[in-house]
């Protein structure tokens, strides 16, 4: 089994949360407008506002801080079913400039992988 979710590291959860927050919301809002933008021409339209409601449901399925915090979640995710699973981390932001996506993975394979 794999599970595949969103992996954000940082110094702690809530910069890393504060660096992901927009990027999450622009990844989660683009397939709900997958359909009506196939019919659609011209620039993608922004997101709509983030309500406090979703923004506490992205937050919740997003792993956030460091590597060991990170680290943590995932054996927390590990420990909670009864089958081997190997966790995929879902890590493309594409409106992020290529420096900062690139300073993401560096971190994800620098500070996450190695205490996984």
């Amino acid at each position: 089994w794999i599970y595949y979710t969103v992996m954000c590291p940082g110094a702690n959860r809530e910069s890393a949360w504060e660096r992901a927050r927009t990027h999450v919301h622009a990844m989660r809002w683009k397939y709900g407008d997958m359909e009506p933008s196939a019919n659609r021409s011209g620039e993608l339209p922004e997101p709509p506002p983030l309500s406090d409601k979703d923004e506490d449901q992205l937050r919740k399925a997003t792993l956030l801080g460091s590597g060991a915090d990170i680290a943590e979640q995932v054996a927390g995710i590990q420990d909670a079913v009864d089958i081997d699973l190997d966790i995929v981390a879902r890590s493309y932001f594409p409106t992020m400039t290529f420096d900062e996506q690139a300073e993401v993975m560096q971190l994800l394979a620098e500070e996450v992988a190695p205490l996984l």
